[in-house]
């Protein structure tokens, strides 16, 4: 097989790995809407819709976020710790009560996320995946299989005092290991 088999290969691989966390009624999208992006190419958001720079004019926003890493090893923290992303969460918010939003978290560990799972129009994680990826998978051109790897929960209290071994253990699961949506 050739560079452009493999290269294709990675692509579908990326798609079918997106999972689907919530869906209330937004994918797949249609049409080309007007997007406002944040974490996504605006260049490849191009292809899918009519980019504006302002979310109050947008149809939909797609933002993309990455989970925070923290000290230790299997270490599981609020998605914007207190000490550094207060101000980040209330823009973020603030956009998700202003314009439906897919939001797509890269998830190269646990994290907590209960404001923005609520807020978001479809909430999308990742592990790896290209703009295109997720706008395929956004517009309904693919097709995510995507299932979570591990457990996301409620703050951090319970999750510390529970075994880091142990899958749904801490009884306040926001979504458990194995969730994901077809649309």
């Amino acid at each position: 097989m050739g560079a452009s088999g493999f290269t294709a290969l990675g692509a579908a691989a990326q798609r079918r790995s997106l999972t689907i966390l919530t869906n209330h009624s937004l994918l797949p999208l249609t049409d080309r809407p007007d997007l406002s992006v944040d974490g996504v190419g605006a260049q490849t958001a191009s292809l899918y819709g009519d980019v504006v720079a302002d979310p109050a004019h947008a149809d939909v926003a797609v933002l993309r976020l990455r989970a925070p890493h923290g000290e230790q090893p299997g270490q599981t923290e609020p998605f914007l710790p207190p000490a550094r992303g207060e101000k980040r969460l209330r823009e973020i918010l603030a956009l998700l009560d202003g314009v439906p939003t897919v939001v797509c978290v890269n998830l190269e560990r646990p994290a907590v996320l209960p404001e923005i799972a609520a807020r978001a129009a479809a909430l999308v994680a990742d592990h790896g995946a290209s703009d295109t990826a997720l706008l395929d998978v956004a517009f309904g051109r693919a097709r995510a299989e995507g299932r979570l790897p591990f457990e996301l929960r409620y703050p951090t209290v319970p999750v510390e005092a529970s075994p880091p071994d142990v899958p749904n253990g801490a009884g306040t699961t926001l979504f458990p290991c194995g969730h994901g949506l077809e649309i």
